[in-house]
């Protein structure tokens, strides 16, 4: 095992990245903590001391040097979330820019120089010590633990820093129309509003000419991320890059020929949703401000379930939240751990999609609340369960839909089960699309985006596509073969959703057990087994999920 640092982060999948037009100071510090510069030359220096006294049997000592050691490591772990999330406010910080990068590396080297010397310590006599302190699962990992080379350390850097241009170069899209050069902000604004209205040919001129430009600039950065992952995994002993991220970044216990029957699966429902989805024509779901959101929240999360009561009460007593609508905002939702079990959620918040948005990241929220990491050096999150919470509070909270929309109650109902769907394909498509492409690493950039516009069809019947679309998933370029959790956890929710309509408390009880267990160490089909839920690794279950609620839409 090796420490290949996976930040605790649960995203929804809405990205854009504007300018910034916004005189606002940075605050001074994230859920009370204040970013500094950490230098790790005292800890390097601490870390070579552990390692010789791991070969001796002064146990006192051992123990009282990896405790502050490892408090080190959550301490450096916090700094990179504050330095992330001010990166996030304000996306053209340049020095939270450099400090979230320089924090990464710093990171990264840090809990793999601690978890080297722990496996020392394993190995000598003090192990029965060791294994008395940090509990027998921890100390089974850390003796499985491996030392990262400086080649991988280097290259895990570069891929941090090529994920960083792709963000950087992702605004810079435009295209240039009746003497205008438009760009995503102006597209996204007002202004496009009123072009698709006057002339909604030209506003699709425009869509796909950005689509082409960013696509052209951020394709070659790609290139490049697809060459060093594949190198990556097989410094890691993998001669397939699907496999070493499935085994060794996100702990799936179902194969690939699982997956590949997923997506087989998901094909045969996606006309049948498209069909619905063309042909339907649903009510306009009221925009909530950031303020009637968090209102919300705290009116129906205690309804649902004690344990989102007692979360929303600290995420706004502590103020463990950035949420608005910025121009210098991502736009993106995200939860991270500024600390040990202290939550955060970042979020932006625009248009009727703001509530859903910050539904699903109070699910993460929860949780977080709840469970922790055994120990940051080596537990590993499962996002196939990470996400269950998320999107099965989204389902939950549709219970009081009718309440908070009134008569648009039905049609913001109709939205979270559609997201579901989208979730389940969506999920689906952009995984085979990066398996794909990672198995044959030597694609040009046309022959990348011929593939996209081929697996594309097969979700989307109909689907008429260049295959520049890609680029604008983030996940494609910073978060390799995730999506999928997407579409597994996607199949749970929606069986949550169904549990709701006539046994709500029991559907509760079942989304409580999710954020009681938490998602670290653990194994997806084992848990959805425990909690009485059908596996989409069963036969008939993609297709009977999605034909109930597909009836339940077409109502």
């Amino acid at each position: 095992m090796k420490r290949i640092i996976s930040i605790l982060m649960c995203l929804v999948f809405a990205f854009a990245f504007f300018g910034c037009d916004s005189k606002d100071k940075l605050p001074d510090n994230i859920a009370g903590v204040e970013y500094y510069h950490y230098e790790p030359a005292d800890f390097n220096k601490s870390c070579k001391e552990l390692k010789k006294l791991a070969a001796g049997d002064k146990e006192s000592k051992v123990l009282k040097l990896y405790d502050k050691l490892y408090d080190e490591c959550l301490e450096l772990d916090t700094l990179y979330s504050v330095s992330y999330v001010l990166h996030s406010i304000d996306q053209n910080d340049e020095y939270y820019t450099e400090e979230q990068q320089y924090t990464y590396d710093t990171l990264q080297d840090c809990c793999d120089r601690l978890g080297g010397a722990c496996r020392k310590i394993t190995e000598g006599p003090c192990a029965d010590a060791f294994r008395e302190h940090v509990g027998d699962k921890v100390f089974r990992q850390f003796a499985d633990y491996e030392v990262m080379s400086k080649e991988e350390k280097a290259m895990l850097s570069r891929e941090n820093k090529l994920v960083d241009r792709y963000y950087k170069e992702y605004d810079k899209a435009s295209f240039k129309y009746k003497g205008k050069e438009w760009t995503q902000a102006d597209l996204f604004s007002e202004e496009g509003d009123k072009l698709s209205e006057k002339d909604y040919n030209g506003y699709v001129k425009v869509y796909n000419g950005i689509t082409k430009d960013l696509n052209e600039r951020t394709g070659p950065i790609f290139l490049k991320l697809l060459k060093l992952r594949v190198k990556l995994a097989r410094e890691e002993g993998y001669d397939n890059y699907a496999e070493y991220a499935d085994r060794e970044v996100y702990s799936r216990d179902y194969s690939e020929e699982d997956i590949e029957k997923f997506h087989s699966d998901v094909k045969k429902i996606s006309a049948d949703f498209y069909d619905y989805y063309y042909n339907s024509f649903p009510g306009e779901t009221p925009a909530l401000n950031p303020d009637q959101i968090l209102d919300v929240l705290e009116k129906y999360s205690g309804k649902i379930s004690k344990l989102s009561g007692k979360a929303c009460r600290r995420l706004i007593d502590e103020e463990l939240y950035s949420i608005g609508s910025e121009t210098c905002r991502m736009e993106t939702g995200y939860t991270i751990m500024i600390s040990d079990r202290k939550p955060f959620i970042f979020d932006y918040v625009e248009g009727s999609a703001g509530l859903r948005d910050m539904t699903h990241e109070f699910g993460h929220f929860t949780q977080f609340c709840n469970v922790g990491q055994d120990n940051l050096i080596v537990s590993e999150q499962n996002n196939d369960l990470a996400e269950i919470p998320s999107n099965g509070f989204e389902c939950l909270m549709t219970h009081y839909y009718d309440k908070i929309y009134s008569k648009a109650g039905k049609d913001a109902t109709d939205t979270i089960i559609e997201d579901m769907f989208f979730n389940i394909i969506d999920g689906c498509l952009q995984d085979e699309f990066q398996r794909e492409v990672y198995s044959n690493p030597d694609m040009s950039l046309d022959e990348i985006n011929s593939t996209y516009a081929r697996i594309e069809n097969e979700y989307v019947p109909g689907e008429d596509s260049d295959g520049y679309y890609w680029v604008f998933i983030p996940h494609n370029f910073e978060s390799p073969l995730y999506y999928v959790s997407y579409a597994a956890s996607g199949i749970a929710s929606l069986q949550l959703w169904d549990m709701s309509q006539s046994d709500y408390e029991g559907a509760v009880k079942v989304w409580e057990s999710f954020i009681k267990e938490g998602p670290f160490d653990r194994k997806y089909l084992t848990e959805l087994d425990k909690a009485g839920l059908k596996k989409f690794t069963d036969e008939g279950v993609v297709k009977e999920t999605c034909d109930t609620a597909l009836k339940y839409l077409r109502k």
